[in-house]
């Protein structure tokens, strides 16, 4: 369920999951999910923006 996640800046999703501490954000291309990041609540939000691999 891809979609299940809230719109997000510069397409992309993220979900809070029940009873996890983490949100994760992603972006969905044609044939996959791609997963940026799964980042702690207690962290400045965004934090992991600046990152590149």
């Amino acid at each position: 369920m891809p979609g299940i996640g809230t719109p997000y800046k510069y397409g992309t999703r993220r979900v809070f999951p029940k009873d996890f501490p983490y949100s994760i954000v992603y972006r969905e291309t044609a044939n996959s999910l791609v997963v940026l990041a799964v980042a702690p609540f207690r962290r400045k939000p965004a934090y992991w923006r600046n990152r590149k691999e």
